[in-house]
């Protein structure tokens, strides 16, 4: 037996770890109002779910760890739970 692939090992725990079915949204824009007063940064949505998404932010762009984001023309509350930049992944929050 070789050494087993890692990558592969995460991906696996986080697949299991996954309690909504998810919806691709084919990088459907979002806008992300990070609360600080400045215009909203424009990220793509990857993956939706009831309670998060996988989006991607542009170049240069780091967002803080709460903010708000715009879905399909609704605000919600978001937290980062997970960062691979420029993937992030979010939970929504109430």
């Amino acid at each position: 037996m070789g050494i087993p692939d890692l990558e592969a090992v995460e991906q696996l725990d986080a697949d299991e770890r996954r309690t909504e079915p998810r919806v691709s949204m084919g990088r459907q824009p979002v806008l992300v109002d990070v609360g600080d007063g400045r215009e909203h940064v424009t990220c793509y949505i990857v993956n939706l779910s009831k309670r998060g998404a996988c989006i991607v932010t542009p170049e240069g762009v780091a967002l803080p760890y709460s903010f708000k984001i715009a879905i399909e023309g609704r605000w919600r509350k978001a937290d980062i739970v997970w960062n691979r930049w420029p993937q992030l992944g979010i939970q929504f929050v109430k």
